[in-house]
Parts: structure tokens; sequence; C-alpha cells
């Protein structure tokens, strides 16, 4: 998993950097968290390979920064998603991270995160 976020961030270095997103293909959001950022790559497959259609990074919240790193992960995979569907417009989407995000949402009994945050994630 990382080696492939490192190839993809190695690609957009290279020309061309960035393709034009096609809707006939599903795209992949591969994201990763720091604890204080969020980052993604939006691609879909060209050929034999995935092509990059965007890049994303955003500072996590504060109150997204204190979770625990498995619920960190889920926030910070449910704001890369919120921002790629500028571009994804509700076509098929596989997220890909570095922690099992859909198992923790559907196994999740924490106080960390009150219901309504819950909601959101899911959302």
């Amino acid at each position: 998993m990382k080696q492939a976020f490192r190839h993809i961030k190695y690609l957009l270095c290279t020309a061309p950097a960035l393709g034009l997103p096609d809707y006939k293909l599903p795209f992949h959001l591969y994201v990763a968290e720091s604890g204080l950022v969020a980052s993604a790559v939006l691609a879909q497959t060209h050929g034999d390979k995935l092509r990059p259609v965007a890049y994303y990074s955003k500072t996590l919240p504060l109150i997204v920064q204190g979770m625990v790193l498995c619920l960190r992960a889920v926030a910070a995979a449910a704001i890369m998603v919120q921002k790629a569907q500028t571009i994804v417009l509700g076509h098929p989407l596989t997220l890909h991270t570095t922690h099992s995000v859909n198992i923790i949402l559907l196994n999740i009994t924490t106080q960390h995160m009150t219901n309504n945050s819950q909601l959101l994630m899911m959302t």
C-alpha cells in the first residue's frame, strides 16, 4: 500500500502529472494521514497503470488530531472523500487506506466520537 502511494506521488512529478477524469472509469482514492495532515491522491486506471487525477492535502481539525490513530484514519478518509467529490461527482469510488475504515465504522463502540460524528463519517 505504501509503495503504491509512493509510486503515485512519484508519478505526480513526471509529465503529464495529472490526467483528465474519465467518467466511464471508476476512481481510486489513496488516503494517508500523519497526525496533523490528511493527504490523498485521486487516480484512475490508464492502460495497466494508475494515473493521478487530483492531489489533496488538508490540515486535520484539532478535534481529529486528538483522536486515536484508527479513528484519525476514519476522519481523514471522510474528509478526503468529501474533497474528492468535486471531481468524482458521485461516480464509483474505491477508497484505499492503511486501516480497514469500514470495519472500524461498523464495529465502533467508543467514547471518542459522538453519534453525530459517526454519522458524518458514514455518509
